[in-house]
């Protein structure tokens, strides 16, 4: 939408689409909350989840490929993750480059090439997070603490503390922290020289209907959505009540930044 016409698409479309992929992720997120779901909403909240794409850490099982003690499956599919967005960046770097020998038009390695990557990291930011957090997240059983993902592996032995600074935290830090903080710099940089709208064809995705002030509010927003994920896997092992309120505190924090900022150019869409 952003590329075809030169970044200059109708910034309520952008809007409309942002709200719908962040209704979606929050929403599929609640689903994995131990709660009397009705068998409606659980359906809905499915749908939610294969259409923003944050169904991709629990639909997809490593169990039928790792069945070996030494190996796991929440290791296996962290690993994934870590080579499948990079090798998901180089086959755009591919692709693009051959279109712009092929086309001789260097808009493809230029722009199309930088929203590609732009979309591609910010729809698996929810992805990585969440296989990140399940190398770390304990259940406390018989007074020892368990890795809630399998049971077998102790929070307090070698295999959980090689996998959490290894693997899990590196991910936090490289993904989780570093796209939205990443984009906020690239960004920032335009911000500072004023030209930040000449940069909407790569950008506008992140900045388009909000107001000038607020260009940063989708970087908000992914960073929101990690805070969620962060809650409900940290929390799921302290139980069901502890979860629902760590979720309800932090929907209520969104509220009040959201009101804060009021930040869209349009008053309507605030209210929506």
């Amino acid at each position: 939408m952003l590329a075809g016409d030169g970044g200059e698409a109708s910034a309520v479309d952008v809007v409309l689409l942002k709200l719908a992929l962040n209704s979606a992720i929050i929403s599929a997120a609640a689903a994995s909350f131990p709660l009397s779901w009705p068998p409606e909403v659980v359906t809905m909240m499915q749908v939610y989840a294969i259409g923003s794409a944050s169904a991709i850490g629990d639909s997809l099982s490593a169990d039928c490929v790792v069945r070996s003690n030494d190996f796991r499956p929440v290791q296996a599919w962290a690993l994934s993750v870590v080579v499948l967005v990079p090798c998901a960046l180089l086959l755009w770097a591919f692709i693009f480059r051959l279109l712009s020998i092929t086309t001789n038009n260097t808009r493809y390695s230029r722009v199309y090439f930088r929203v590609a990557c732009l979309v591609t990291l910010l729809m698996a930011h929810p992805v990585v997070t969440k296989a990140a957090l399940k190398l770390l997240a304990c259940r406390l059983v018989a007074g020892r603490l368990f890795l809630e993902a399998d049971l077998q592996v102790s929070c307090s032995g070698a295999e959980w503390y090689f996998w959490a600074y290894s693997l899990a935290f590196p991910m936090i830090l490289a993904f989780t922290c570093g796209i939205p903080l990443g984009y906020a710099l690239a960004m920032y940089r335009h911000v500072r020289r004023g030209d930040l709208k000449d940069q909407r064809i790569i950008y506008g995705f992140l900045f388009s209907g909000f107001r000038e002030d607020r260009w940063w509010f989708e970087l908000w927003n992914t960073i929101r959505k990690s805070l969620f994920t962060i809650s409900s896997v940290l929390f799921a092992p302290a139980g069901v009540e502890m979860q629902t309120w760590a979720a309800l505190v932090l929907l209520l924090f969104y509220i009040v930044v959201f009101v804060w900022a009021h930040p869209y150019a349009e008053p309507y869409l605030n209210a929506l």
